[in-house]
């Protein structure tokens, strides 16, 4: 399996001058881990999740933040502080705070090499260019793990008659705690945490995932 099989290819992008409280919105209404920011029809850089936390007060994650302030009108419980940093934040456009020199990935990129990627860069969102730098996806790991858990069914009867029922089934159960319980911290708010104590478990499952797809496929 490559990116292109996987990539999401009706990308929502923005551009430089696009305004911080715009791309917050995006994220939180989108559930996005990120976007990447075109320019003159090229990749100019990406903006993600990691750049709307503010530094030293992590349990504040601006899309959050900005949806309760629209829903109850008022900022009155935060600290003087913290509402300065973020009405500070909100002053910028997407070209003060965009990662420039972003790591991208191609089409024909394999699923095995993309999750090595992951564990190296310890990034979970990738815009997908071709040989010009024209934007023509995006692939986060959300991506593979989705393709992986829509493919437990399959697998558990592949498993069957290979495998201890029982030894399929856990597998089964482990795909839906992470999808469930794991990564649905990426859209809310823990993200550093979620690397730090998930990452490696699920680029893990997915490693031994594919090697046991490719050993069926052969038998």
């Amino acid at each position: 399996m490559k990116i292109k099989d996987i990539m999401i290819r009706d990308v929502i992008a923005v551009d430089p001058e696009t305004t911080v409280s715009r791309v917050a919105d995006i994220l939180f209404t989108n559930r996005f881990h990120g976007l990447p920011i075109v320019e003159n029809g090229k990749l100019a850089g990406i903006i993600t999740e990691d750049d709307f936390f503010l530094k030293n007060y992590d349990e504040i994650y601006l899309p959050s933040y900005l949806r309760f302030i629209e829903e109850n009108k008022s900022a009155d419980n935060l600290p003087p502080e913290i509402k300065d940093k973020i009405e500070k934040l909100l002053g910028f456009k997407v070209k003060d705070i965009m990662t420039t020199d972003c790591v991208t990935v191609k089409q024909d990129m394999d699923i095995s090499d993309f999750m090595n990627l992951v564990r190296e860069t310890k990034f979970t969102t990738f815009p997908v260019t071709d040989m010009e730098n024209n934007l023509v996806g995006i692939v986060a790991l959300s991506d593979v793990l989705g393709t992986v858990r829509e493919g437990s069914i399959q697998m558990k009867k592949a498993f069957k008659g290979k495998f201890k029922s029982m030894e399929a089934e856990e597998l089964a159960k482990e795909l839906d705690f992470l999808w469930k319980e794991k990564l649905v911290l990426v859209s809310k708010k823990n993200v550093s945490t979620w690397k730090g104590i998930a990452l490696v478990s699920i680029i893990s499952t997915i490693g031994l995932l594919i090697c046991i797809s490719f050993i069926l496929s052969n038998i």
